[in-house]
């Protein structure tokens, strides 16, 4: 296989160097993010205890409906072994 030139890579270096004149500075600086003036209300826990109890309820089902559907697709795996 023949090796590459060292005239290639000095092409892709050029490249390079004048992409980044072209650009300004090279590489671009970030720009720090405003402060918000608004703070955040801090709520009582049990607060949110109450507002949002359904989740745990909406995950107990959740996890109870796939532990049961994995169960079965393990039973069908069994029973129903090469059709």
């Amino acid at each position: 296989m023949s090796r590459k030139s060292s005239r290639s890579a000095d092409r892709n270096r050029n490249r390079v160097q004048r992409r980044r004149q072209d650009s300004g500075q090279g590489i671009p600086r970030s720009v720090p993010a405003k402060r918000s003036a608004r703070r955040l209300k801090k709520v009582p826990v049990e607060e949110l205890q109450e507002e949002y109890s359904y989740v745990i309820k909406d995950l107990r089902v959740i996890f109870g409906l796939a532990g049961a559907m994995f169960i079965l697709l393990i039973v069908a795996n069994i029973v129903f072994p090469m059709l």
